[in-house]
């Protein structure tokens, strides 16, 4: 496991990007109400989606976020450290799952895109 009692390994952007998603989770839930493992991966895919469109894997990745466990480990090194919560339920091992938080259509730049001219133009 990453994470030792008083340090993480990740980036503190990993753990305010995943602070941030469980905050975006509760908000697609539509009501304030525990979220699932599963709902919180579902949601930080999307997350990222939103918050850094095409770049976002290379941005995750820059975290040291490649998969669901690290998702998991930065979840309960929160936890541990106060800033979020555990449903008696819970436990580290629901974010050892195959879930592939860069599915082949999500992180794509568009086809549209032409990338041979300026994309930002003065």
């Amino acid at each position: 496991m990453k994470i030792k009692a008083a340090e993480i390994s990740y980036h503190p952007d990993a753990c305010e990007f995943v602070r941030e998603a469980v905050n975006y989770a509760i908000r697609n839930a539509g009501e304030m109400r525990h979220v699932s493992a599963l709902e919180l991966l579902e949601n930080c895919k999307r997350f990222a989606q939103e918050e850094y469109g095409f770049l976002a894997r290379n941005v995750l990745e820059s975290w040291q976020i490649k998969c669901a466990d690290d998702i998991g480990d930065i979840v309960y090194y929160l936890i541990e450290k106060g800033k979020l919560s555990a449903s008696p339920g819970d436990a580290r091992e629901d974010f050892s799952v195959d879930f592939d938080l860069f599915d082949e259509n999500s992180f794509r730049i568009k086809p549209d895109i032409d990338l041979s001219k300026p994309v930002i133009v003065d």
